[in-house]
């Protein structure tokens, strides 16, 4: 997620997912928390800082903006520069997390779109990706219809409707299209391979397919470092912290402005080498240069871990703040809805905006956390009743797994609680730190 970033294909950031039942049948991975080897060292932190700039990437795509938008000519509209130009804005985005430069792109495509009376494709298309950047997983799939109504090619549909299908939850449409993409030699068909692998619960063969993916990708290029992010993402699911940082570093050597690596080593730091002094480094050196508000969540947990009550609260209503701007829109939701049901004690806004994800997407997970935040505000029975009607037997990820534990426990199912929380406990790293220590008094 990109914190925010599940999506694709930022960082993103998906995280391992499992069916409570598949957890306890087939797996055995432990987690390497409290792990004696310091795997981010404080020189190599304070290295980042001291020789910070900006990159290339970022001085490249400037150009690039520079002369698209220089080539514009307001009084005889286009299509070619005014699409390359927003192209260059979402670029952008990807590299600094400024939000501004999404809606910016978007205003130039709808320019367009009404230039050419909405028979031009490509604009639905681009629109498709900017609405997934933003978590519009609705307003994507209605971009997405109109695109193919224009027509456009096989694999752009098959790929892009495999995105859009993957998170809203139907996950039979995203394995056909997945399908239909099927090349030993494409990027995009492995990227989207290891997402598939990760959500049924197969960890080596995702992480294998992502790697496959960045070996693909053209040496030293966003394309690898995106891949080779996700492979670390998924090696700190399955408690390999040690390769994760070894790749986590390999990121930050193809792009040092990449946020995403920089807290995830941050993470690493705080969480396996209880090295908060560095941690809270790399937060900083993410929070001062990267436009989007994940650095101030990372900056929350730090403050849990370090048990300091007021500043969490502080961090906390800071990245509320800024989360709930409406140039966010529902990007944000699921790291609401863990402050509301805590530290913020709001459960009857984590209900309202759980329900309103719910109309966005409705997948295992956002009907995890609907039922999460009814049951914090006092209505365990229609808690109950969507537990059981849309999470039960689901692939989940670690946050849901330890948030359904503590429902079950609420509705004194002790067992299938217990069950929760072991699932949970194997993928306690993607767990904040007040929670991992609430998930070892349970167990």
């Amino acid at each position: 997620m990109s914190l925010v970033q599940d999506s694709w294909p930022l960082k993103k950031i998906y995280p391992m997912k499992y069916s409570v039942s598949f957890f306890l049948l087939a797996l055995g991975f432990s987690g390497c928390m409290n792990n004696t080897d310091q795997l981010v060292e404080k020189t190599y932190a304070d290295s980042l800082v001291r020789n910070f700039k900006v990159s290339e990437a970022i001085k490249t795509n400037d150009k690039e903006l520079d002369f698209w938008k220089n080539r514009i000519r307001p009084n005889t509209p286009g299509i070619s520069n005014e699409l390359k130009y927003a192209h260059a804005l979402i670029s952008r985005f990807r590299l600094s997390g400024n939000i501004e430069d999404l809606h910016t792109a978007e205003v130039y495509l709808k320019k367009i779109d009404s230039t050419y009376k909405g028979n031009e494709a490509a604009i639905y298309t681009s629109l498709t990706e900017t609405a997934i950047l933003q978590h519009q997983f609705k307003k994507a799939n209605e971009s997405l219809q109109k695109a193919k109504k224009l027509g456009i090619e096989n694999y752009t549909s098959h790929s892009l409707t495999f995105d859009v299908e993957f998170e809203l939850g139907r996950f039979d449409l995203a394995e056909f299209n997945l399908n239909k993409m099927e090349s030993p030699v494409d990027y995009g068909y492995h990227f989207r391979r290891a997402k598939f692998f990760h959500l049924n619960g197969e960890p080596d063969s995702a992480t294998a397919s992502m790697l496959k993916a960045a070996a693909l990708a053209p040496k030293n290029s966003s394309l690898e470092g995106i891949a080779l992010a996700n492979a670390a993402d998924f090696y700190s699911h399955t408690g390999n912290i040690k390769e994760a940082a070894e790749l986590f570093k390999s990121c930050i050597k193809i792009n040092p402005n990449d946020y995403h690596s920089i807290m995830g080593l941050g993470t690493i730091a705080m969480k396996n080498d209880q090295d908060f002094n560095t941690a809270e480094t790399l937060f900083n050196l993410a929070k001062n240069n990267y436009n989007l508000p994940d650095p101030i969540f990372k900056l929350y947990m730090l403050a849990q871990a370090k048990k300091n009550k007021d500043l969490e609260k502080r961090y906390a209503l800071r990245f509320a703040e800024l989360a709930c701007q409406a140039a966010y829109g529902r990007m944000y939701t699921k790291y609401l809805i863990e402050l509301y049901t805590g530290i913020l004690d709001k459960p009857q806004l984590a209900e309202e905006i759980a329900r309103q994800e719910l109309s966005n997407r409705s997948n295992p997970q956002t009907a995890a956390w609907y039922a999460w935040a009814l049951y914090n505000n006092k209505k365990p029975q229609q808690a109950g009743m969507v537990y059981k009607q849309q999470v039960s037997g689901k692939p989940l990820e670690g946050f849901e797994l330890f948030y359904m534990g503590k429902l079950m426990k609420g509705l004194n199912k002790a067992y299938t609680a217990e069950e929760f929380f072991k699932a949970a406990d194997e993928n306690k790293f993607d767990l904040s730190p007040a929670m991992i220590a609430e998930l070892d008094t349970f167990l």
